[in-house]
């Protein structure tokens, strides 16, 4: 059973859930990349569906709890076309280096969806989740509708932010889109999915019924999924730098 208590920030909404039940899943890691990134340092222990167990780094304890958790960095422009055009069949579904299992579903209309990736945390650990970076291709040209919010964060407080970049893809229809969390007067404990927590990510597309292609399916956008927390302590800064991301701020 879940139950959801939403708030509202002028960035995106805060929302209570709590699980229960026992899941049937049982898991079997499993590397699902492609000779040509095998030697990716930061592709090298993304698993489906993530691993069973994780080793993070923790943050600083003097870490400052309140403030940006990653101050706002340049852009980070390329001079050439995106990297991530070259790595689209390197995935074969969702992959993590964490322990979170991905359900996405869709609201809306014939004009407008919104997408909601929900990640779950099935490890008996705590994880951190700041400036992980979170990949998946979805239909083209969001709105600027683009929600983070951590399901355990009871006091709706805080403004999530991103490092973000959309990049068009050959088909006319859909986009890749890459973000790193960002978060902003948010207390530690509220960046960090315990046992059971979710964290959600929602970002919402106009649509044309009448255009063909209409835009890749939630079922197909899940297996372009990859979630890549920062297990080291590095903030995944060299991804951000590689795809040219860009500071949203509240």
């Amino acid at each position: 059973m879940k139950t959801f208590l939403r708030y509202f920030l002028i960035s995106g909404f805060i929302y209570l859930a709590s699980c229960s039940g026992n899941e049937d899943e049982n898991i079997l890691p499993q590397s699902l990349l492609n000779k040509s990134i095998e030697k990716d340092t930061n592709y090298k222990n993304l698993l489906f569906n993530g691993p069973d167990a994780f080793d993070q780094v923790p943050w600083p304890v003097n870490y400052e709890i309140w403030g940006e958790s990653i101050p706002i960095p340049g852009d980070h422009t390329l001079t050439g076309p995106n990297p991530v055009l070259d790595e689209l069949n390197d995935f074969k579904d969702y992959v993590s280096n964490v322990s979170l299992t991905l359900e996405v579903s869709s609201t809306g209309g014939s004009w407008y969806k919104r997408y909601k990736y929900t990640f779950t945390n099935r490890s008996q650990e705590s994880m951190h989740v700041d400036a992980a970076v979170f990949m998946f291709v979805g239909p083209k040209n969001t709105s600027g509708e683009r929600h983070v919010s951590i399901l355990n964060n009871v006091d709706g407080h805080g403004h999530p932010q991103q490092d973000f970049v959309e990049v068009p893809l050959g088909n006319g229809a859909d986009s890749y889109y890459i973000a790193r969390l960002v978060f902003h007067d948010v207390p530690e404990a509220k960046r960090t999915l315990t046992p059971g927590s979710s964290l959600v990510y929602m970002i919402g597309f106009p649509m044309n019924p009448f255009s063909s292609p209409y835009g890749i399916s939630v079922e197909n956008s899940m297996k372009t999924v990859r979630f890549i927390a920062d297990l080291s302590g590095n903030k995944n800064e060299d991804l951000v730098r590689k795809y040219g991301t860009k500071r949203y701020t509240n």
